[in-house]
């Protein structure tokens, strides 16, 4: 995966939206600090007071090398550049069993998964 691709980036959107746990985003910050986010788009995970309020045009525009998702930790809506992101791990539940995806990318921009059942 290579989140400097559309096609990749909608994945990853896809999946902070369907999934029912928020998704670690590990990725460097630009003071160059690391940071873990946990973060979704998933409105069952946000509360109804955090949405943002207004119409298309009174909120922000999206930017094309960030994502603005909702992060579960801190609370509030929180940003990330697709570049800077180096490792996503992503837990789903099928029925009794927890399935762990980890994508990372040391040193590259290519993300390689690995899965944890």
């Amino acid at each position: 995966m290579n989140l400097r691709e559309e096609s990749s980036q909608e994945d990853l959107k896809t999946k902070l939206r369907e999934n029912n746990r928020a998704i670690e985003i590990y990725f460097t910050k630009t003071d160059g600090t690391e940071r873990l986010m946990f973060a979704t788009l998933n409105p069952k995970l946000i509360p109804n007071d955090r949405f943002p309020e207004g119409n298309s045009s009174t909120l922000r525009k999206e930017s094309p090398d960030a994502l603005r998702v909702y992060d579960t930790e801190k609370q509030a809506w929180r940003s990330f550049r697709w570049d800077s992101v180096y490792k996503i791990i992503l837990i789903t539940e099928t029925q009794d069993t927890y399935i762990t995806l980890t994508f990372s990318c040391p040193n590259t921009k290519e993300i390689d998964i690995h899965t944890e059942i």
